[in-house]
Order: C-alpha cells, then structure tokens, then sequence
C-alpha cells in the first residue's frame, strides 16, 4: 500500500508541478487570496435528505426536485446530492474486501459535503460537522463550497460499482453491462439542456482586424469569485473577447489578489472608467494621459453606461472607429 501511495504522489506531484510552482509564486508574492468569513457565515453544504430529493434536471423529476429545493430554501447548483437509483441498486450487496477503502472515501468526502452544520429538510440544526475545521487547513480552505465534494463522492460510487460488475459472474456480461450503462445514461439524463442567447455585435468584427491592444469594455468591471466584484458584471464582455481576440482589461472572474480594485483605480484611463461604473466620482489621480493606460481601445455600450461615465469617454477626444447595436468602438492611441 505505501508502494502504491509513493508512486502515486510521485506521478501527482510531477504533473501538478507547473501549477505548484505558480502556486508557490503567488504565496511569496503575497497573492495568495482565500475566502474570509465568520462562524456564522460560512457556506453551507448539502442537505442531509438531497439523495432523496431526485435531480433537478432531469426531465422526468426535475419539477418536483426543484420544487422540494426550493421549499427547503436551497440553491440546487451548489447542493444538488442526488446519486441516482441505478448507481444505488447495484450498491446494495457490494461488500468486496478490497472495496472497504473507497467505501470510507466515500464516506468522508460525503460528511464534507454535508457541509459545517447538519442541515435537514432545510432547517439547520446546529450540528457542527467537521468541515467547519477546514477554513483552518492551507489550502484546503478555498474548496469553499462543501457541496462540490459530491464529486468525490460519486467517484467512490463508482469505483465500488465496476468492482462489484467484475466480482459477479452474472454481471459481467458485455450484454448486461451496456443495459446497465444504458440504464445510468437515462438515470442521469438532463433535458432540455438550458442554452443563454449571446448577440455579436458588428463593432467586435472591426475590432478583430484592429491593431494589436488592451480593450477597456464600458461600463468597466472587475469580477471576482469571492465577492461581488466592483463595476460591471456583464460576463457577456468575455464571450466578445473570442471573437475579437485582445487582451481584455478586467477580464476575469476567478480570485482577484485583496489590493487588484485599487490597482486599477490608480491606473489611467482604466481608473476612472472603473469608478464611473462602480457609480462612484472619477478619481482625479488616476487622470493621467490616455497613453499611460491600458486601454488602447474603448467598446461603449451606451445603453448600460450612465451620463457621468458617457461624458467622460467624450472628454477622452479618443478616435472613433464605428458603431452598431448600441455599441460603440473607439481608439485611445
């Protein structure tokens, strides 16, 4: 067992090392971000009846799912524990010795699902489980929501299942096991599939043949996974940045380093159309000419802008390069 777990460590450490090192840059930089929060406010986990609540997505089940997630007061994106009933049937008599390690994984990955307090039908009741003792682990604290162990849990699941496939005689017929694939397909079928409705407007097409430069979307925004970011949030900006194919200013939305707002408040440019679009005044220290800043190019969508933001693209006297759809492109420099 140590031979195997050496082995094991070895190839992870190997091909994770690209992102260990980068992972190390960022500790010795200070850049390291996790999540903050209270006893109180830490994000809870699944629901201790989720298994028995059926999918969500599912065309068969789904509204009664997410009726009974609603009325327990869940979000079943982040909560959603349902394991299937053909997974669960070909459990039932799955005793291999060799299967008592995965079923303790299972087991454990699914205590840190439950979350930092027992919650039942909706109603928290106080339990404290042991993820409430992560936040206090490197590392391992920004899994910051349990639910997501479900993952792990599932992959448990399946490892027992195909040990009991290879264990029965009766089970091990190809014939049998492509019914039972089958069966799984159906038991975990999502439909309809929902799709979001993107438009393109002609501008990005212009862009796209534009020299190269940093393009500042406005309303301007930062995201970040850990709050609610500062400006706009239209996510829409990063589907667009495919199709011109520049380097977005703001562009991304995982976990911004604590000081990232007040980086780009000081910047040209940048700064102020950050702070016009947080609804907030322009800093007059970030004023500096358009040729310090990072936006080489403006996209207006003039719809979503408010006065005090449109009239400080005007004061840029930048160069305007087209318009349609509402959106408007520019050149600073």
């Amino acid at each position: 067992m140590l031979a195997v777990a050496w082995r094991v460590g070895a190839v992870f450490v190997i091909a994770a090392s690209p992102l260990l090192w980068q992972a190390a840059i960022l500790i010795v930089r200070g850049q390291y971000v996790s999540q903050q929060y209270g006893w109180r406010s830490i994000p809870t986990g699944i629901d201790l009846l989720a298994p028995l609540l059926g999918s969500p997505v599912h065309p068969g089940v789904a509204p009664l799912s997410r009726r009974a997630y609603a009325a327990f007061g869940e979000n079943y994106i982040e909560t959603v524990g349902w394991l299937g009933v053909v997974p669960l049937l070909l459990l039932v008599g799955a005793r291999t010795s060799t299967g008592r390690v995965w079923r303790i994984v299972g087991a454990a990955f699914f205590i840190w699902a439950l979350g930092p307090f027992l919650v039942v039908g909706g109603v928290d009741t106080g339990l404290k489980l042991p993820a409430i003792l992560l936040r206090f682990m490197p590392f391992v604290a920004n899994a910051r929501m349990p639910g997501r162990a479900m993952v792990m849990v599932y992959a448990g699941v399946a490892v027992l299942i195909a040990m009991r496939l290879a264990a029965s005689r009766r089970l091990r017929s190809p014939a049998v096991q492509w019914l039972l694939v089958a069966l799984v397909v159906v038991d975990f079928w999502d439909a309809p599939l929902p799709m979001t409705a993107l438009d393109r407007p002609a501008v990005y097409a212009s862009l796209a043949g534009a020299e190269p430069g940093a393009v500042c979307e406005v309303p301007l925004g930062i995201g970040d996974g850990l709050s609610a970011g500062v400006g706009s949030q239209d996510r829409r900006v990063l589907f667009y940045a495919t199709a011109h194919q520049h380097p977005l200013v703001g562009g991304y939305i995982g976990r911004m380093p604590i000081d990232a707002a007040e980086r780009y408040r000081s910047m040209a440019v940048a700064g102020p159309l950050l702070a016009l679009s947080d609804g907030a005044a322009a800093p007059v220290q970030a004023a500096n000419g358009s040729s310090s800043s990072p936006c080489r190019y403006l996209v207006v969508h003039r719809a979503a802008a408010s006065p005090s933001l449109l009239a400080y693209v005007t004061s840029l006297h930048a160069t305007h390069m087209g318009a349609s759809d509402g959106v408007e492109l520019y050149r600073l420099w």
